[in-house]
């Protein structure tokens, strides 16, 4: 596909191979991170990165309680967190597929999803996990993208296994053909 532009900072617009392409670029960054982030909880062993820089979270005494019964769960996720008191923990670790700069709202985000957990099996659990970090961490509508942005986008989203629809399954990519297009003016019959 050739890049064109975008359209109310919403959706990009490309064409080739005779079809014209509008692609949510919202719903299109969520598949690209599902599958990224579904294939990390899938591994045996998990890429982490240590932090330079600890973090530290902030939890009701209530809800540090089962973050302790739950630190294995975790671990298991790739996540290292110390107990440091009360409510606080220090994050020490995270999967690399975890954005640097946002390894705060990332953990956070699992961690209550984890204390929450109504007993789903584990890949139903993950499944959810892996849509919700994918959704609150994709770009917006609304929000404009740089050419070498969309480039990298639509690169990582031709490597989807699934890549026409979002984890929630509305669509990624409309295309139109060339003949439709020229049927609408009238040029063909």
């Amino acid at each position: 596909m050739d890049y064109i532009g975008q359209l109310f900072g919403t959706y990009i617009l490309a064409q080739g191979d005779d079809y014209f392409y509008l692609i949510d670029q919202h719903a299109a960054m969520e598949r690209i991170m599902y599958e990224k982030i579904i294939n990390e909880f899938k591994k045996d062993y998990k890429l982490t990165y240590e932090l330079l820089i600890p973090v530290n979270l902030e939890f009701s005494i209530s809800e540090a309680s089962l973050i302790n019964e739950k630190l294995k769960e975790i671990a298991d996720l790739g996540v290292k967190i110390e107990y440091f008191g009360g409510g606080s923990f220090i994050l020490r670790e995270v999967p690399t597929w975890v954005i640097r700069g946002a390894e705060k709202e990332y953990v956070e985000e699992m961690i209550v999803n984890i204390i929450n957990n109504k007993k789903l099996e584990k890949y139903e659990f993950l499944d959810s996990l892996a849509k919700k970090l994918a959704c609150k961490k994709s770009i917006k509508a609304n929000e404009y993208i740089s050419s070498l942005e969309v480039s990298y986008l639509l690169n990582d989203l031709a490597k989807c296994k699934q890549p026409y629809t979002c984890p929630h399954g509305r669509p990624v990519i409309v295309s139109y053909s060339k003949y439709e297009i020229e049927k609408w003016f009238k040029r063909v019959m």
